[in-house]
This record gives C-alpha cells, sequence and structure tokens, in this order.
C-alpha cells in the first residue's frame, strides 16, 4: 500500500522539518495529488516513508534522521535550480 509524508519547515519557527501529514492508500494519493497542484517536489522513497510513518503529527524530524533530511533537502534544492 502507497504511503506519504508531507514534511515542512520555517526557518524563522522550526529547528527541524516536521510531520505536517502522512497517511496511506487514498489518504497517501490525496497527499500526493496535493503536492502535484501546489507544484511541491516528489521524492518516491518507499523506506523512508515506512520509517517515517511512525512520527506524529507536528513532531520535528528526530536527529537520528537528520542525514536523511540533508538528502531530502538537497534533492528539493535540484528541484528548485532546475
Amino acid at each position: 500500500m502507497k504511503k506519504s509524508i508531507a514534511l515542512g519547515y520555517n526557518k524563522d519557527i522550526d529547528h527541524a522539518p516536521k510531520v505536517l501529514a502522512k497517511g496511506s492508500g487514498v489518504l497517501a494519493n490525496r497527499i500526493i495529488q496535493l503536492a502535484e497542484q501546489e507544484e511541491i517536489p516528489l521524492l518516491e522513497n518507499p523506506e523512508l516513508a515506512e520509517s517515517m510513518m511512525q512520527l506524529e503529527l507536528n513532531q520535528n524530524i528526530p536527529v537520528e534522521m537528520y542525514a536523511v533530511m540533508a538528502e531530502i533537502l538537497n534533492f528539493v534544492y535540484q528541484q528548485k535550480v532546475e
């Protein structure tokens, strides 16, 4: 079953990215649809999505996931540059 996680980060408020939305099945598809409508970059990584599904909504990404977050932020930056 497809799973989706939406992350957000406000450098003025947050000390780390946090989980804004998460879901599987129909809800996952809706999260993807909304991201596409807003032209938000999408990264497909089922293993990462599975591990992030364990996080609570509005929870900051834990320190243990910072290396992965750096890869995600690099991906997003590359998408904006192109």
